[in-house]
Formats: structure tokens, sequence, C-alpha cells
């Protein structure tokens, strides 16, 4: 997808669409519920840009990234097992 290719490139600014990520964000609930689109897109990304600012505001310094709250997001969903929730 375009973001696989754009968050290697502005990491600060985009991060990756997962189903693991998107479905452990809270936006679905379920893998047949996730929709690859621009407003889709801008809903994820908001949510983990908006993570990666709290967090650094936190830190004190910039270290989160956005694909990094992706990246949190995903492992967390594949280290529970749960892995992406089969489609109805």
């Amino acid at each position: 997808t375009a973001s696989a290719l754009l968050c290697r490139q502005f990491p600060g600014l985009v991060a990756f669409m997962s189903d693991e990520a998107m479905l452990e964000s809270g936006l679905f609930a379920r893998t047949s519920e996730i929709k690859y689109d621009m407003k889709t897109f801008g809903r994820f990304n908001e949510l983990v840009q908006g993570k990666a600012r709290a967090l650094n505001a936190l830190a004190g310094r910039a270290t989160w990234t956005g694909d990094d709250i992706g990246r949190a997001l995903w492992a967390r969903r594949v280290l529970e097992g749960a892995g992406p929730t089969p489609a109805a």
C-alpha cells in the first residue's frame, strides 16, 4: 500500500496501516470492517500521530513517531496471539 512506502520516507508524518494496528487501535472490531481509503487513513494516522505527540510531550523530547505507535500496536496484537480477527 501507499502507506508502506510513505511511512519509511516520512515516519514522523505517516504510519503504516496494518490490519493488526488498526484493530488494536480500536477503530475497528473485526477485519471485515476495515476500509483502506483516505478517510480511514486520516482517522488512523491522526490517532497514532496524536499518541506520539502525547508521549513526546511526556518524555520532553521527540522520540516517538506515529509509525512507532503503529508498530507498537501491531506488536501488541501479534504478541497477544490475537492476530487478525477472522472476517465475519
